[in-house]
């Protein structure tokens, strides 16, 4: 059963290795450590028991929960684990802190051109509420802005 935990300095190799599979322009281990450290920082592992009692790691998130407002920075599921459900049991952590804290809103930004991202954060609720021109790059490419609120009322994952 896949259990999420409290990032930690020993779960880096596995999770930028994941990140350098899931993205063009990813982040280093340094900003991970950074993100480990900042008071409205939250960064989760999502583990899964393989061959008795050894773990690996399947996923994991980042956000920031600020003033009432939750933002999504990074979340990614290894490619051997992907539509086994880890992305979803991630995003259900960060709905219900965001529940649990009283945020109004969690937003992200996603590239253009990732329409399994974009359709997936749609099934649960996010709206398509902006464009940020040329946000990416390696490659250039504009972000779409979406945005889940309110947070408590109706959606999917309850």
């Amino acid at each position: 059963m896949p259990r999420i935990e409290e990032m930690s300095p020993a779960d880096l190799p596995e999770v930028v290795a994941i990140e350098e599979l899931s993205f063009s322009n990813p982040w280093t281990r340094g900003m991970f450590m950074v993100e480990m450290t900042l008071p409205q920082s939250r960064t989760v592992v999502i583990k899964t028991e393989e061959q008795g009692s050894v773990s690996r790691i399947a996923g994991y998130a980042c956000w920031w929960n600020v003033a009432g407002e939750v933002h999504i920075l990074d979340i990614a599921v290894h490619p051997d684990f992907r539509h086994m459900g880890h992305a979803t049991e991630l995003a259900k952590t960060i709905l219900d802190e965001a529940r649990e804290s009283n945020a109004e809103k969690i937003f992200l930004e996603v590239r253009a051109s990732n329409l399994p991202a974009r359709n997936f954060y749609g099934k649960l609720g996010f709206r398509e509420t902006g464009l940020r021109p040329r946000y990416y790059d390696k490659p250039s490419e504009d972000a779409v802005c979406m945005t889940l609120e309110p947070i408590n009322g109706g959606d999917p994952l309850r």
